[in-house]
């Protein structure tokens, strides 16, 4: 189950490579100067809102784009969802129960001040007078 879930995984990050790619491209024929390399489907979302072409192949382009805009939030969406199910699908019902290398804290502590608090309180000497 775990190699499909990560085959599909797979599947979907190529998409996701390949679809700011082609949006990438139509927006540098859209927008004079281009996008930038690093394009995010907020930024690329406000560069659309900004583009009016006027004649038909540019409104097809932009059409084109917003496609391509939907279709990368989507595959955002799908490649989170899936993560989680890879992770929970890794994870199983593994109970674990980790233990301190250190052992218990507690108990070391008695014993290191036990002997301490023993010469420093006079604890189990007897009780002895000074003759004067």
């Amino acid at each position: 189950m775990l190699r499909l879930l990560t085959d599909r995984h797979q599947e979907l990050v190529e998409q996701r490579i390949a679809c700011p790619n082609r949006l990438h491209d139509l927006l540098s024929q859209l927008i004079p100067g281009g996008a930038k390399p690093e394009l995010t489907a907020a930024t690329a979302k406000t560069m659309l809102a900004t583009v009016r072409p006027r004649d038909q192949v540019g409104k097809a382009r932009k059409l084109v784009a917003i496609e391509y805009l939907a279709e990368l939030t989507a595959l955002n969406v799908r490649t989170k969802a899936l993560k989680k199910r890879i992770t929970d699908a890794s994870s199983g019902e593994n109970n674990r129960h980790r233990l301190n290398r250190g052992g218990n804290r507690r108990e070391r502590l008695s014993i290191v001040w036990r002997p301490a608090y023993a010469v420093k309180h006079s604890v189990g000497a007897p009780d002895t007078e000074v003759a004067t």
